[in-house]
């Protein structure tokens, strides 16, 4: 396989994973368990498609960040919300 392509098939591919995780931090954004799951799952795809892929270290290290911010993100926005709820009882 060409390097361009393989490039281009390594970036579709950590993309999916990506939005798959993206999806579920949006559809279950009010459940920690699922989206601490979705979170595993998704580093789990990460370290696989790097063994793949590893001379595409940049490309999976993009995704990684990506994928641990929006994991940061998704937890906090639930902290705060629930210390939200909490404040008003």
């Amino acid at each position: 396989m060409k390097l361009s392509s393989q490039c281009f098939q390594a970036e579709k591919e950590y993309k999916e994973v990506y939005i798959h995780f993206k999806t579920a931090c949006c559809l279950d954004w009010d459940k920690e368990d699922e989206i601490i799951k979705a979170y595993k799952r998704a580093l789990i795809i990460l370290d696989h498609l790097k063994s793949i892929y590893p001379s595409l270290y940049k490309v999976y290290k993009n995704y990684e960040i990506k994928i641990i911010g929006l994991y940061n993100s998704s937890v906090l926005f639930l902290w705060n919300e629930r210390n939200k709820s909490y404040g008003r009882n």
